[in-house]
């Protein structure tokens, strides 16, 4: 059949289908719930390892191995066949998570290379950055975008992190919120110069210390919602080289509660889950804007029988698994005509109803009226989501409930031709295995041959000078 009308008539692809089958049935009857994504709508996430082991950072809760910033990047090639393993368990536009220690440390070439190469076999890429070297050479990320086709990037920003230009002395998350506007203004000038939209994410670390401002960062985000379309918000864990006694003593729930009280509503009512419920929780919403009034979250009733309830989930039962990320205005619209083909009283009927009850419970008065600036864009609504993910420690690991998480994981990482859960890569061992396998394979020097690491620090000194104080280009055999 000829790609429009295939997208015409299966506006969700027949591999998403079954796939999202494949998982549902992998499930565990407890988890089949009307709040679960996983199998209805999501096929999982993915990311790679050992495409830049390095990080000039040295945050207080990181996850990498004690020698990381002495092993080289992995060739091409090699994270090309991760790529490639992936594909077969994400599906098609699945989430791919390129990743390591700091990946924009690799040529830039290199880069490029991967993010069209992950394109080109399907897939949707994120790079996961902390940014800071967009901050040094300004000419790297539209490189990224223009050159690489690069449409989705998630920049970790939090107080945990240590080695970042102009905010070495951090205290509060409020201090990086002219950071977080920084980034913002950096990304809409590119919007601008190129006339591609850039999605953009941030995760954050959760600790006892900045517990209490998940809600500021919240706010600071869905305030710059025409930039950031989510935000991941990352308990700490106790694993990799994480400072002693770092991780642990935050929750899923106790994220939500200060979230709820920021957003003056309980969230939890509309919380969906990927996988098991004690790894991954979400929001789906939307941000609204109304004049100069404070922008408002709208979050998405995961469940429920009322008009303003159902639609979400009906839509996911009828339709779960559909993408319109990086189509084309042509491709969307038929994707979008498909969906009125097959259910037009789902899109139509159900639709209306819930658009107009969401309108009711925004605005109780006046409802007709909004419902026409909306329509004239003088409303303004954005995608906005808030997601909780819960890492688990060695000692979690090993627990009967943590052997429960691993069967349900649904963020993997390729350790040679398997998928394994990133709790086990982070947490038993296989990371340092593939780091060392890595070095011995491509950096084999004695180790009392080799001349002094260029990054020393460790995760419990505060780092006064990064280690890479300009951009470093180099390839794998010379890193």
């Amino acid at each position: 059949m000829v790609p429009f009308l295939e997208t015409l008539f299966h506006p969700v692809p027949s591999e998403s289908k079954r796939l999202l089958s494949e998982k549902w049935d992998a499930l565990s009857e407890e988890f089949r719930t009307p709040q679960q994504l996983y199998g209805r709508h999501q096929e999982g996430c993915g990311a790679t390892i050992g495409a830049m082991p390095k990080c000039d950072f040295a945050c207080r809760g990181c996850y990498l191995s004690a020698n990381a910033n002495r092993i080289p990047a992995s060739p091409i090639e090699d994270i090309k066949k991760q790529i490639r393993t992936l594909r077969a368990f994400l599906g098609p536009k699945g989430n791919l998570q390129l990743t390591d220690g700091e990946l924009t440390l690799r040529d830039t070439d290199d880069v490029i290379h991967l993010i069209q190469y992950a394109y080109e076999v399907g897939l949707t890429p994120m790079l996961m950055t902390h940014g800071d070297t967009f901050r040094q050479d300004a000419t790297l990320l539209p490189r990224l975008v223009q050159e690489g086709g690069l449409r989705e990037l998630s920049l970790h920003i939090d107080t945990t992190q240590r080695g970042r230009l102009g905010y070495k002395h951090a205290v509060n998350e409020t201090d990086l919120n002219p950071l977080r506007l920084e980034f913002a203004e950096r990304i809409r000038s590119i919007r601008r110069d190129t006339g591609i939209s850039l999605r953009t994410a941030s995760t954050v670390t959760v600790t006892r210390e900045n517990l209490a401002e998940v809600g500021e960062v919240f706010r600071c985000l869905l305030d710059l919602s025409d930039v950031y379309h989510l935000v991941s918000f990352l308990p700490a864990a106790q694993v990799g080289r994480s400072q002693a006694g770092f991780g642990g003593g935050v929750r899923m729930e106790d994220i939500w509660r200060e979230l709820s009280l920021e957003s003056a509503r309980d969230l939890q009512h509309h919380l969906w889950v990927q996988g098991h419920p004690e790894c991954n929780t979400m929001i789906t919403g939307v941000s609204v804007q109304d004049g100069h009034s404070p922008v408002r979250f709208l979050p998405l009733v995961s469940g429920g029988q009322s008009p303003r309830e159902e639609f979400p989930r009906k839509f996911v039962q009828r339709f779960g698994g559909i993408d319109f990320r990086d189509d084309t205005s042509r491709t969307a619209k038929l994707r979008a005509t498909g969906l009125l083909l097959h259910a037009p009283k789902l899109m139509l009927w159900d639709g209306g109803r819930w658009l107009y009850a969401q309108i009711k419970h925004l605005y109780p008065e006046q409802r007709i009226m909004r419902l026409r600036q909306w329509c004239r864009g003088d409303i303004k609504t954005r995608p906005f989501s808030v997601v909780v993910h819960q890492f688990m420690s060695r000692e979690e690991v090993d627990s009967p409930l943590g052997q429960e998480r691993l069967a349900h994981c649904t963020f993997k990482v390729p350790d040679g031709d398997r998928l394994i859960s990133m709790c086990e890569m982070n947490t038993l061992g296989h990371r340092e295995r593939i780091y060392r396998t890595i070095l011995d394979t491509y950096d084999p020097e004695p180790d009392d041959a080799k001349p002094s690491p260029r990054l020393t620090h460790t995760t419990d000194q505060p780092l006064d000078n990064p280690a890479f104080p300009e951009r470093v280009h180099h390839n794998h055999s010379n890193p």
